[in-house]
């Protein structure tokens, strides 16, 4: 299952990284709102995706893309 963690990427980057990133230009932040452009990149996607494995959703659709395992 891609479709979530693609999604987590993306909203990570440009619904908050670049923000961050323009207000680091644009501000009295400078580095500071760069750096915090790339720390969001990384910790939003991750703690999307820990919320995704936490919740166990992947392992139904773990189980979609398997072979039963009696069929055998």
């Amino acid at each position: 299952d891609t479709r979530w963690p693609f999604v987590a990427s993306l909203l990570g980057r440009y619904a908050f990284a670049l923000p961050a990133a323009a207000l680091g230009l644009v501000t009295p932040l400078g580095i500071g709102g760069l750096y915090l452009a790339l720390f969001l990149e990384t910790s939003v996607p991750g703690g999307i995706n820990y919320w995704l494995f936490r919740s166990g959703h992947w392992k139904a659709v773990s189980r979609r893309y398997r072979p039963s395992a009696d069929a055998g």
